[in-house]
């Protein structure tokens, strides 16, 4: 994410009914992230576009419109999406923005579909240290030896990450 000027608009309510229906859509998690009577503001610094629920940072939407949880909230609320598990080994290089290889997978949830948002959650501690798209259904990554499972599209040190952080400390 380009960090230039930042821009903040508040959205009205009709916006949000829409927008709730657009993340249930994709994430089937849309009251959750957008609960009756809440307050969103955009905060708008590049191409992708960060939404603020209630002064809290939960997440942005890419240009292709995919929306995305931000890792903030998912560590702060614990949020609950498909997870794909790594080894100590592969830490590194997906917080570097590296993709997932199936050689660094050591656990999958049953039941993801290509093309879905994942959690990508460390082995040790099972934290989540990235959000990515499934390149495969899970039932194709267990059955993989090796190559690109999950696309990196937002991980810890990251520009939204660092953008949405400094967000919460507004």
């Amino acid at each position: 994410m380009a960090l230039g000027e930042l821009r903040i608009r508040s959205l009205r309510k009709d916006e949000i009914k829409d927008l709730r229906g657009k993340i249930q859509e994709s994430l089937s998690i849309g009251e959750f992230f957008l609960p009756r009577g809440c307050k969103v503001e955009v905060f708008s610094s590049g191409k992708e576009e960060i939404y603020a629920v209630d002064g809290e940072p939960i997440f942005y939407i890419k240009e292709d419109g995919m929306i995305v949880p931000l890792l903030v909230y998912v560590l702060k609320f614990n949020v609950s999406l498909p997870n794909v598990t790594v080894d100590v080994k592969a830490v590194p290089h997906v917080c570097n923005g590296a993709d997932v290889f199936k050689p660094g997978v050591t656990q999958i949830d049953p039941g993801i579909k290509k093309g879905e948002i994942v959690i990508v959650t460390e082995e040790k501690n099972k934290k989540p240290i990235c959000i990515g798209i499934s390149l495969m259904d899970s039932s194709e990554i267990q059955e993989a030896i090796r190559g690109k499972v999950i696309l990196n599209i937002h991980c810890i040190g990251d520009d939204i990450w660092n953008f949405s952080r400094n967000l919460r400390k507004r």
